[in-house]
């Protein structure tokens, strides 16, 4: 639709172009998130296989070292050194927390004891103190009684009320300060119960409170108990093999130069494991690549949402107040530049033919800071399309 030269687009257009928008969008997260999946499955089945790679070459180097093997020895048996103090340190945590906990459990036992002592003390006080008011109450309540029957005695017949006039008020003033004092004690024998019902459910309250830290107590200490006998059982062995894995890992990572010991062997251990770390350490950056792919996308979907939500408002007021010009508002062209990034996202992830990697690889410029899902270009995005419907509200409805 043209005016004077210049493309303009309805609102309800306009929500239908951001509609179609956000349904790519979706799309090009599943599939993302399918790629993500993917990468995430071989991530695993790598670190299995590294983990039998590393339990190969400690089985190597553990054999080698039952030979004469020079620097080769002394550089392992030093790793070997500080893995056992490591563990060593272990031990000694594993000791002083299981304290801390036997400690903990003391402290929960006295607390309950004392909250127990005091319930001991304080039910026969409580339960003394209501079987005195309640006597009291039976007291009154007699009296009470007996100046019912006094009085009903010295009203019977029109003459004796007459005559007795004076006394019978007496007597309802005296039974209206009873009916106080029973009152009162009432609310007396009602405190008590309460503060015993109060004590009782405090007590519960606290009891259960300590029943569950004593048992998590109780579970982590027998882990605990578990991992120090493990450690002392298997010292020797633990720090052995630790240590090999230490002098593994440094070799992976060139901490030791693997042409230092002039033999065949290491050289292979590094140049099997670097490989393997290499290839994990690429998954990693290809699993963290997708993943902010797929959150840029969905944070992007989000935003288009929330903007439909006043362009609803206006197709409204332009449906409800008939007086109104519909509102024609300039084309946004970053509708069709954002349409066609969506387009080449989708081609790039088809071409990679289900690699994640290549995936990844493939799409990143996309994401960098020049391109059309950078922040700056999402954020030029909403503003366009923004800034053009408010000029059309303001001209054309005088807002």
């Amino acid at each position: 639709m043209a005016s004077r030269g210049v493309l303009v687009i309805s609102v309800s257009s306009l929500d239908s172009k951001l509609a179609g928008l956000s349904l790519k969008i979706r799309e090009c997260a599943k599939r993302l998130e399918s790629m993500e999946n993917k990468a995430k499955e071989k991530y695993q089945l790598l670190l299995k296989y590294l983990e039998q790679l590393e339990g190969k070459w400690v089985s190597k180097l553990d054999n080698k070292m039952k030979e004469q093997c020079g620097r080769l020895c002394d550089d392992i048996e030093y790793r070997i050194e500080m893995e056992r103090k490591a563990i060593e340190d272990r031990i000694k945590a594993i000791k002083e927390e299981l304290a801390k906990l036997d400690e903990e459990l003391s402290v929960i036992h006295g607390r309950l004891k004392k909250e127990a002592d005091r319930m001991k003390r304080a039910n026969p006080k409580l339960n003394e103190k209501e079987e005195k008011l309640k006597s009291k109450r039976r007291r009154l309540s007699m009296k009470r009684g007996e100046l019912l029957v006094r009085k009903a005695r010295l009203s019977r017949g029109i003459i004796r009320r007459i005559l007795n006039r004076r006394l019978i008020r007496h007597i309802d003033r005296e039974i209206e300060v009873l009916d106080r004092e029973i009152e009162d004690v009432d609310l007396e024998i009602f405190r008590v119960r309460t503060k015993w019902q109060n004590l009782k459910k405090k007590w519960e309250q606290e009891k259960k409170e300590a029943e569950k830290a004593w048992a998590e107590i109780f579970v982590r200490m027998a882990e605990l108990k578990q991992e120090l006998i493990f450690y002392q059982d298997n010292l020797d062995k633990l720090a052995r093999e630790g240590g090999i894995k230490r002098f593994i890992w440094d070799l992976a990572k060139r901490f030791a130069d693997p042409n230092a010991y002039d033999d065949p062997l290491i050289l292979e251990c590094y140049q099997e494991v670097s490989r393997t770390v290499e290839e994990k350490i690429k998954l990693e950056e290809t699993i963290k690549d997708l993943a902010f792919s797929r959150k840029i996308l969905l944070g992007f979907d989000r935003g288009i949402k929330r903007f439909r939500k006043p362009l609803g408002a206006l197709r409204d007021e332009e449906s409800r107040f008939s007086q109104l010009p519909k509102l024609r508002i300039k084309y946004p062209r970053v509708l069709d530049l954002m349409s066609a990034a969506l387009d080449r996202l989708l081609l790039a992830i088809e071409e990679s033919e289900g690699d994640p990697e290549l995936t990844a690889k493939s799409i990143k410029p996309l994401f960098e800071d020049k391109g059309p899902f950078s922040s700056d270009r999402l954020k030029n995005f909403f503003d366009e399309i923004g800034s053009r419907v408010k000029v059309a509200v303001d001209r054309q409805w005088g807002r």
